[in-house]
């Protein structure tokens, strides 16, 4: 992957969170640092689990290696959490950004969907709806599928980018053609 693909992506800022729970089993889904010790990702992914493992790329996480972080807040209604890293250190981040994107504005997802193993899947979509004009909404904005990933299981908590910057998680796809987000100003 070219060098001009990481940085357009922020890739060095994106990470597989393992969530381990007590009656043994595991999932995964997506995070992204915000500082050098905070990590944003879906409140789902993370809520309960007895432990949390962040890989900070697709090498540390077939090696095994990885740092230990901690649940600091979460917001379930929103479904986001923050993570605060216990051992281990983080060189990049990703800056939030508020704003609004009207209907057909091109954003950059990037996570890591379980179909693709522990690879990330880079990509570009477009808004298709947003719902900042509804007080009652449960969701902030959606945005169209790529053709690259049919399954977005372990895409949770993934930035949604806006001009090198987030504006929005990735919490939730809904059929065929629609992942949900919420955005950074909610």
């Amino acid at each position: 992957m070219s060098i001009a693909v990481i940085e357009k992506f922020k890739m060095d800022s994106i990470y597989i969170v393992k969530s381990s729970f007590s009656d043994g089993k595991e999932t995964r889904g997506t995070c992204f640092s915000i500082s050098d010790n905070l990590i944003l990702t879906a409140h789902h992914v993370v809520a309960n689990a007895k432990s949390l493992t962040v890989f900070l790329s697709s090498d540390d996480y077939v090696a095994e290696k990885s740092i230990e972080v901690e649940y600091v807040y979460g917001n379930e209604k929103l479904d986001v959490a923050i993570l605060e890293v216990v051992t281990g250190s983080i060189c990049n981040s990703i800056e939030l950004y508020k704003t609004v994107v009207s209907l057909d504005s091109e954003v950059q997802l990037c996570g890591y969907p379980v179909e693709k193993g522990h690879y990330q899947a880079p990509m570009k979509v477009e808004v298709t709806n947003t719902f900042a004009h509804m007080a009652s909404k449960e969701f902030s904005f959606e945005v169209s599928q790529s053709t690259t990933v049919s399954h977005y299981k372990g895409m949770s908590g993934s930035p949604v980018m806006y001009d090198g910057r987030c504006i929005g998680i990735l919490i939730m796809q809904q059929g065929e053609n629609t992942l949900y987000s919420v955005s950074i100003d909610d």
